[in-house]
């Protein structure tokens, strides 16, 4: 026995594993078959399935008298294929009958190896598209009708090398199919969400030509109507947002199929590729032109609050200035009413202090010394002294205020 390497696995690992088997080949192995397609939409995973069909499996195969019943679940929908000799049996009918769900499409495929069967606009009378396929020898018709039974249906005509060919062929066009519908599923949604767009885009248009002509004293009522226009352009956002990025996945698989189908006009009949981009490319234009529209809407209505609030800050830092040229008037103010307080303050306790040498002298003998003379020689130097003690108290103030 040959060592060998452990590791432990990934914990995701099986899962991953098991996605890659987990929709195995169609193999279709006879010549004259029906392939029968149903594509549901599921509203309620709780609901109740027929018992031949297990509800936790992703793919499942039922071998059901006289075909096969193949089940894959997708994200969005469940794609039921029933597989026979001819067309389902009643007891077949019924089973797939008992499947929950509301009908994206239908589909039904009739294989011949006769080149030479009747066409569809034989059969019908209608317009036809078709021409050859990738694989040689084989020609795909279909008219893209539904008919009464709720199936588009498709003729393969010519000779398959084997089960395996033919059945990768009917996939491809079961493909095509589901996925050209499922790629229109956000159609109906953004017409539904076009006048709401419309209004939204107006009132932008609106609330930015009044932003611009109005006052500074009304630049809160434009910032509230513009957030009330952002709050309603993100709510619809969210509603649409996963549906159009699914259409846009969905039409590039169409695109995937379609180059894979590698069909061959014949002289001027319409291919199915020119069908399905004739109709499906419009209609997906449309829907990424509404999201452009409305991305573009958030933009700017994003642009014009941005605009609104450097507005709000220039009327801030033109009210600061103003508050601090107020401030330094009033420093100002403050110095000079200090200076005549100084001024003030010295004089008066001059003043008492003149008088209480004043009154000192009187005490002493007249002999000893001249009053008059003595308080008018006092006077200049009290009110230095004065003068100066309060300077040196008033810078020591300072100080500690600047500290």
């Amino acid at each position: 026995m040959i060592a060998q390497p452990h590791f432990p696995d990934h914990p995701d690992r099986k899962a991953m594993q098991d996605e890659v088997h987990a929709r195995p080949p169609l193999i279709i192995t006879a010549e004259r078959s029906e392939v029968w397609h149903w594509v549901l939409a599921q509203d309620d995973e709780s609901a109740v399935w027929p018992e031949q069909i297990q509800a936790d499996k992703r793919h499942q195969v039922v071998d059901l008298d006289g075909g096969l019943l193949r089940v894959e679940r997708h994200t969005e929908f469940v794609a039921l294929t029933y597989c026979g000799d001819a067309s389902p049996a009643q007891h077949v009918c019924d089973v797939i009958a008992a499947c929950p769900g509301k009908l994206l499409t239908g589909v039904r495929v009739i294989l011949s190896p006769d080149v030479t069967a009747p066409t569809h606009q034989q059969s019908v009378g209608t317009t036809v598209f078709h021409g050859p396929s990738s694989i040689d020898g084989i020609t795909v018709e279909t008219d893209f009708r539904v008919r009464d039974n709720g199936m588009i249906e498709y003729a393969l005509s010519g000779p398959f090398d084997d089960g395996t060919a033919r059945g990768r062929l009917v996939k491809l066009i079961l493909d095509l199919d589901t996925y050209r519908i499922a790629a229109l599923l956000s159609l109906p949604l953004v017409r539904e969400s076009m006048p709401q767009l419309q209004r939204l885009e107006h009132s932008a248009q609106a609330a930015t030509q009044e932003l611009s002509q109005s006052a500074d004293a009304d630049l809160g009522d434009n910032i509230n109507t513009l957030s009330s226009i952002l709050s309603e352009v993100g709510a619809l956002q969210e509603t649409v947002r996963f549906r159009l990025a699914a259409s846009r996945a969905y039409y590039d698989l169409v695109q995937a199929r379609l180059s894979r189908l590698a069909e061959q006009p014949i002289g001027q009949q319409q291919t199915l590729e020119g069908f399905v981009d004739f109709r499906l490319t419009p209609a997906i234009k449309t829907i990424n032109a509404f999201e452009r529209r409305l991305n573009e809407l958030s933009t700017n209505v994003h642009s014009s609050m941005a605009l609104a609030r450097t507005r709000l800050d220039l009327i801030a830092q033109h009210q600061n200035q103003s508050l601090l040229r107020s401030m330094d008037r009033r420093a100002r103010q403050q110095v000079k009413l200090s200076q005549a307080v100084e001024g003030l303050s010295t004089a008066a306790i001059t003043y008492y202090a003149v008088g209480l040498l004043s009154y000192l002298l009187k005490g002493l003998p007249p002999s000893l010394i001249n009053e008059r003379v003595a308080i008018a020689v006092a006077v200049p130097i009290i009110a230095v002294v004065v003068w100066t003690l309060t300077r040196r108290a008033s810078r020591q103030f300072k100080r500690l205020d600047d500290e």
